[in-house]
């Protein structure tokens, strides 16, 4: 009976072996992309309505793909308000927008990209 057992589990053993030896060597050794990615503008928005008397939007627009798409792709642009404080009309204290610049940058590309922007810039922002 014993031998029995010893068989069963040394077939089980050589089966096993050979199957994952089949599955190893013909397994697709590389893994390839999905095909080009289509660039696509990305635009991200802050809306902050404590600004009289419309609000304020500052916003960063980008390529998806960024420089990896090629030098057309690769500029990032951060646009925000100048703005100041004053009196309000009510009387109170009040945000009010006086214009709004820009901050020009490169992005990276990818979808753990980096943005980087010049140093010594008004906002004091290197990379995001």
């Amino acid at each position: 009976m014993e031998s029995r057992i010893q068989r069963t589990l040394l077939s089980f053993f050589f089966a096993s072996f050979f199957f994952i030896f089949y599955f190893l060597m013909y397994l697709p050794n590389d893994v390839e992309a999905q095909g080009e990615v289509e660039p696509q503008r990305v635009i991200a928005t802050l809306y902050d309505s404590d600004c009289f008397p419309n609000g304020v939007e500052n916003r960063i627009e980008f390529f998806n793909v960024g420089s990896q798409g090629g030098e057309a792709y690769s500029k990032a642009v951060y646009v925000y308000a100048i703005t100041h404080i004053g009196n309000h009309p009510d009387g109170g204290l009040a945000c009010f927008v006086d214009g709004y610049a820009e901050l020009i940058g490169t992005f990276s590309g990818g979808p753990n990209g980096t943005i980087t922007f010049p140093k010594g810039n008004y906002q004091e922002i290197t990379t995001c």
